[in-house]
């Protein structure tokens, strides 16, 4: 991405600015930790284990990332009937020293994300093209513009034509970089909600899956317990949720 100087001094005002008044504080890194001490370890993951009418399910703590909280989970189907595993019917609740529970909170549906990043991809793809053509058609304006300077009058007026027309081509084609890295960005986003995540699936029996399930955090929650429902009853996973500061 190209920087002009007007922005070379707004980032030097902005980094001067930061450090004379301390304008970022780190903020807390979170682990969440399985309180039941039946745990199976697994490359440094405390998976717990819960099961009911031949429906297995063990969940663990997978990682932090503002504003999520994501979770592990294996699914096995030992049951006679077929398992509608849905992302959507999970939930957790949150509870604190100052409340004692908060409301459900659902996982995020990844058909949602996946359709809001394909829309945001959309528009960029969009943006890139419009740049692109503007860039080239302020060029080609300023080329125009320069060469006449050669053969006519009002050549200082030529001038500011030409170096206008090339700004402005200058700015459009860094536009249209930035998108098309945003454009990658959204892309890379979007295959991990596609191939990372659980997504709606109908277990057969003697099937299974394992994916990763998303929650908006709750940074003042104590512990958490989560709620993977199988028909009318639910399996429970609490987890004791630590703070770490830099």
């Amino acid at each position: 991405m190209k920087i002009n100087r007007l922005n070379v001094k707004l980032i030097i005002l902005a980094i001067l600015s930061c450090g004379l008044h301390s304008c970022f504080a780190p903020k807390a890194v979170i682990r969440l930790e399985p309180i039941d001490q039946n745990t199976k370890w697994v490359q440094g993951r405390a998976y717990v284990r819960d099961s009911i009418n031949g429906i297995s399910v063990s969940s663990a703590f997978a990682r932090f990332s503002r504003p999520y909280l994501i979770f592990e989970f294996d699914i096995i189907n030992n049951s006679n009937l077929p398992l509608l595993v849905d992302p959507c019917n999970i939930f957790y609740e949150s509870h604190s020293s100052e409340n004692t529970s908060s409301d459900k909170v659902y996982a995020i549906n990844p058909e949602d994300k996946i359709l809001e990043l394909d829309l945001a991809i959309s528009k960029l793809e969009a943006s890139t093209k419009n740049n692109t053509v503007i860039g080239l058609v302020a060029a080609g304006a300023g080329a125009v513009a320069a060469v006449s300077t050669l053969s006519e009058n009002n050549v200082e007026e030529k001038e500011a034509v030409a170096n206008s027309s090339f700004t402005t081509s200058a700015i459009a084609f860094d536009s249209a970089e930035d998108s098309v890295e945003d454009m990658i960005n959204s892309d890379n986003e979007r295959y991990v909600w596609e191939n990372s995540t659980i997504r709606k699936t109908t277990l057969e029996t003697n099937e299974s899956m394992r994916g990763r399930v998303y929650f908006q955090i709750n940074e003042s929650a104590d512990y958490y317990t989560i709620y993977f429902p199988v028909d009318n009853q639910e399996l429970k996973f609490v987890f004791n949720q630590k703070k770490y500061y830099p």
